[in-house]
């Protein structure tokens, strides 16, 4: 991975910089927190990645006992295609909202 940082006298430098480290992608049983499918990847990879694969595994770890029939996002996975395809599937999604967040063009008061 690249950085952009400037050197003293203004001019523009890059350097290389190394990430170390995981991202998980769960998805758990709402009442009781038991996970029902995980994947782990390394820490560069995009938040919408691996959530369809990830929501796959779920189905079939809790078939034929149970379905999935929402889930909850988080707003890393703001991708049209992901939630589309999550939507054919008939599952509900949500994505919280920033705790401040308001419609654009709200006046303050």
């Amino acid at each position: 991975m690249k950085a952009r940082g400037r050197r003293k006298n203004g001019a523009l430098k890059e350097v290389k910089v190394t990430l170390y480290g995981w991202k998980v992608w769960a998805i758990y049983e709402i009442e009781t927190g038991i996970p029902i499918a995980i994947k782990i990847d390394t820490i560069e990879k995009p938040d919408n990645l691996h959530v369809l694969a990830v929501l796959e595994q779920a189905k079939e770890n809790v078939k034929p006992s149970s379905t999935i029939d929402s889930l909850v996002l988080d707003r890393g996975f703001l991708d049209g295609k992901v939630l589309y395809d999550i939507d054919l599937q008939g599952i509900e999604f949500v994505i919280p909202l920033k705790k401040i967040w308001k419609p654009p063009g709200m006046l303050d008061s």
